[in-house]
């Protein structure tokens, strides 16, 4: 902890008295040979709890900085474990240095030393503040990541469920592809009916050995979405799925999540006649980050840039990526 006593990465700004409080008392217990009166106790408190505040300020600063410009992990195209690393190294480089600057100049002039001594040593303890700051920030945010991902898996142990496995494989047929539906992901608003071994639309599609083959795009899909019926202001939706979808409970839940964000754009009142020429692009940009997304969280899914290198190919709007966080966090998803 060195000069530097506040460590804690405060994201949002806002535990200003905390720190103060903490930082203060820390910076006291850690100076108190030097402390011959109550006056010298009140100036390490104030200068331990002044570090204390711009550590969280800082934090804080850095935190809305990177997202307010876009210099986040997901802008430049990595994977939101890393994304999250990194932001924590970040943040807690920035509260580091601010912290080690203050109590590192504030204690030395209450030690005697001149101003230029004291900001030398300020930004000698700000630059070990930051190292280590950045080292417990990254530390910090990577073990809940992982606490996060281990959860996820957990959370797909589909034993008890009424779910029918065949070794990493989820048994191919209808009911089971309901069951692990409502399993995962509950009611799902705007969806009518769930099938398997069915061509969506025999112009554009063609079925093999229940797999989707697209006639346009000359590949198999893993599921289709299409159009049932009017549902209100929205729409409510089929999900037709292939056979390769059933390769893992992981691959599975990938795929509905999919389908799912455009089952949930469908039903989403007016969003289908307002952005009638774009929809489609909007729509399957949302779902392939969806999947990007989710995918990362799976420790036993390899995840692929493919959902990624597919999410921009199409064009995106904010309001579509908004509504598809509706599936994102169904149910158990961190």
């Amino acid at each position: 902890m060195g000069n530097n006593p506040m460590m804690n990465i405060d994201e949002d700004g806002e535990f200003f008295i905390e720190a103060m409080l903490i930082g203060g008392l820390i910076n006291t217990l850690l100076n108190s040979k030097k402390i011959d009166s109550f006056w010298d106790g009140l100036g390490y408190f104030s200068v331990g709890a002044a570090a204390g505040a711009l550590t969280a300020g800082m934090s804080g600063a850095a935190w809305s900085a990177m997202q307010g410009l876009g210099l986040n992990g997901f802008a430049m195209g990595m994977a939101p474990a890393v994304t999250g690393i990194g932001e924590g190294i970040v943040v807690g480089a920035a509260g580091g240095f601010g912290g080690g600057l203050i109590s590192g100049a504030g204690n030395s002039w209450l030690g005697g030393a001149n101003f230029g001594e004291g900001l030398g040593a300020g930004l000698g303890a700000g630059i070990s503040g930051a190292v280590t700051g950045g080292i417990i920030g990254g530390v910090n945010v990577g073990i809940q990541q992982l606490r996060m991902r281990s959860e996820f898996n957990k959370s797909l142990e589909l034993e008890d469920s009424g779910i029918e496995l065949d070794g990493k494989k989820v048994v191919y047929s209808q009911e089971n592809a309901k069951r692990f539906s409502k399993a995962v992901f509950g009611d799902v608003e705007g969806l009518d009916n769930l099938y398997i071994n069915k061509n969506p639309n025999a112009k554009k599609y063609l079925l093999k050995d229940g797999n989707i083959f697209n006639n346009r795009t000359k590949v198999y899909a893993g599921g289709v979405t299409n159009i049932s019926r009017k549902l209100g202001d929205g729409y409510s939706s089929n999900v037709y799925l292939s056979k390769s979808a059933f390769q893992s409970k992981f691959k599975l839940y990938l795929t509905l999540g999919h389908e799912y964000v455009h089952v949930t754009h469908y039903s989403y009142p007016g969003l289908q006649d307002m952005f009638r020429s774009q929809f489609a692009s909007f729509s399957e940009h949302a779902a392939y980050k969806w999947t990007w997304e989710a995918s990362q969280k799976l420790i036993q899914y390899n995840p692929k840039t493919l959902y990624f290198d597919n999410m921009n190919k199409y064009s995106s709007h904010f309001l579509f990526d908004w509504t598809a966080d509706l599936i994102k966090h169904h149910k158990f998803l961190p």
